[in-house]
């Protein structure tokens, strides 16, 4: 099996130079556990600090804050070096990397009394970004009166697709599994549809009556058309309909995407839905009195971004304000890590939390665990404490073997 054998770090905060002989296997939870000063930060520093091209260290994070002495980060996967400096960075081409670290800063407040200036001090939890631009909002313009007029003469056999247009579960999956492309109209693409819509156009009698002639007579013309096909079958496994219905809906569907807006109205849903989820798994852990919640917040040129406010850190207790802000960057680390191979680090968010956010917490990296493993992809969760590795050994990591270097 394939593991992470080592990660070096150089010239990043309080580390000049050292290896780390580690040895990890993937979906795996890892605790490298060492005192205050060790280096631990260093490591995480190191991570956080990578961007697409490179080391983007902050000049305070040099070791010595000498900002001559070059950063470089580099890991050993089976067998394999993979390096990061401040001018390149191989890492990301293999590896898609997430930090989780603490959100408690220091805040200061200044005021002047008289001629004096008075500084109170306190501690703040800061936001954690969960989705760094919001699509733009947009809306379905669907109208089932319209679809039928557009369709013709036979329009009254049309299936109402409006409860499929709002069902996010069916705007996720026709996202993920449909390429409209195949379905615009380009100079060399002739509509297979078309003929057949105007045969059906040619049938009379009720709904029911043009549905039977269509299955009587232009079934197999209709799955012939393999784009097609494979949408009506998506309909099919997702609703009660029959098999013409579910080519009807889909016919509908096709003529919906051909709008300009179809495209940002899937993503302003997809984003409402990830918005409802978010604020629901929150909740589900918010023991605090103020009632958390996600908030769209705008940004220097004008774009919005998805944020989670925390009150100051000394309204709420050490383990809730850890616990939340975890569940917060867990998820968004999981809309980061998206490579087969990935690392998360997770530098000491827990070290305050009691027995009953300890299991949550550990309930939290299993599941990310066990999404890995359902999609055959590879995470190196790696866990930075000082504290006792027995805090660690409970129901949640067993199963996985926990490992402790």
């Amino acid at each position: 099996m394939a593991k992470l054998e080592t990660i070096e770090i150089k010239n990043i905060k309080g580390i000049s130079g050292k290896l780390f002989d580690l040895q990890l296997f993937p979906n795996k939870p890892s605790i490298l556990v060492a005192p205050n000063g060790f280096g631990k930060s260093s490591i995480a520093c190191g991570f956080k600090s990578l961007n697409n091209a490179r080391i983007d260290l902050a000049d305070s994070n040099h070791f010595n804050k000498d900002t001559a002495k070059k950063p470089e980060l580099s890991v050993q996967y089976h067998g394999t070096t993979y390096v990061a400096t401040d001018s390149s960075n191989a890492i990301s081409g293999n590896f898609d990397v997430s930090v989780i670290n603490s959100h408690v800063v220091p805040d200061a407040i200044k005021r002047k009394i008289g001629g004096f200036t008075s500084v109170s001090t306190s501690l703040k939890v800061s936001s954690v970004v969960l989705i760094d631009r919001i699509p733009e909002k947009k809306g379905f313009s669907y109208k089932y009166a319209d679809m039928k007029a557009a369709f013709g003469a036979s329009g009254k056999a049309l299936p109402n697709a409006s409860s499929m247009i709002s069902d996010l579960g069916f705007i996720s999956l026709i996202d993920r599994e449909v390429d409209f492309s195949q379905f615009t109209k380009k100079k060399a693409y002739v509509n297979p549809m078309g003929p057949l819509v105007g045969i059906i156009n040619s049938y009379n009698g009720t709904a029911n009556d043009i549905q039977a002639s269509i299955v009587a007579n232009l079934l197999g013309d209709l799955r012939a058309i393999v784009p097609l096909k494979g949408l009506s079958d998506l309909i099919q496994g997702s609703y009660d309909c029959t098999e013409v219905e579910a080519y009807l809906l889909a016919w509908q569907i096709v003529t919906e995407s051909q709008k300009p807006d179809f495209k940002a109205a899937i993503q302003y849903q997809l984003y409402l839905g990830e918005k409802r989820f978010f604020d629901e798994l929150i909740s589900s852990a918010d023991t605090t009195r103020h009632k958390i919640k996600t908030k769209e917040e705008k940004t220097v040129g004008s774009k919005k971004q998805l944020v989670v406010n925390f009150p100051s850190a000394d309204d709420m207790s050490n383990g809730q304000r850890d616990i939340l802000s975890f569940i917060a960057q867990i998820q968004r680390s999981l809309k980061k890590l998206k490579k087969q191979n990935c690392i998360l680090v997770i530098d000491e968010i827990f070290d305050y939390l009691d027995d009953a956010n300890l299991v949550a917490f550990q309930y939290y990296v299993t599941q990310v665990i066990d999404g890995f493993k359902r999609q055959g992809r590879n995470i190196f969760p790696l866990l930075l404490t000082h504290l006792d590795p027995a805090c660690f050994k409970h129901f949640c990591f067993n199963k996985h073997r926990l490992q402790i270097r």
